[in-house]
């Protein structure tokens, strides 16, 4: 019994450590780069899903936590909310292909990268 109570206190304890860390700064523009290449590369509907999961917190993330280029910036500057706009941008074509995953319609999903990609340059091209 001992056993089994330590390691659901070891689990939750985890599962809240790394759901503090994604709000706390955890992630960055390279993590989404990351879980962006796993969903390109997803075979499988779980596949795209963890990763869509993961891209949606670290994008997230990224919206809360200004780059370093805007971090002085008061959050009502245009720059800021033309940055929070593209971030808005790539978080609903993230959202639209969980959708379209979970509907059953990975293939078409899948299609959806290039869109992000064309979001995420026009966003490193303007505040990287």
């Amino acid at each position: 019994m001992k056993k089994i109570l330590t390691c659901i206190v070891l689990s939750l304890s985890l599962n809240l450590g790394f759901s503090a860390h994604s709000f706390a700064g955890f992630y960055d523009m390279e993590d989404v780069e990351q879980h962006f290449n796993e969903y390109k590369k997803a075979k499988s509907a779980d596949e795209a899903l963890t990763a869509l999961f993961h891209m949606k917190n670290a994008t997230i993330d990224c919206w809360v936590n200004l780059p370093p280029k805007l971090n002085q910036l008061n959050q009502y500057d245009p720059k800021v909310l033309a940055y929070r706009a593209t971030i808005d941008r790539l978080l609903e074509q993230v959202y639209l292909a969980r959708q379209l995953v979970l509907d059953g319609k990975f293939n078409e999903a899948q299609k959806l990268a290039k869109k992000m990609e064309e979001i995420k340059k026009e966003g490193h091209k303007k505040f990287k």
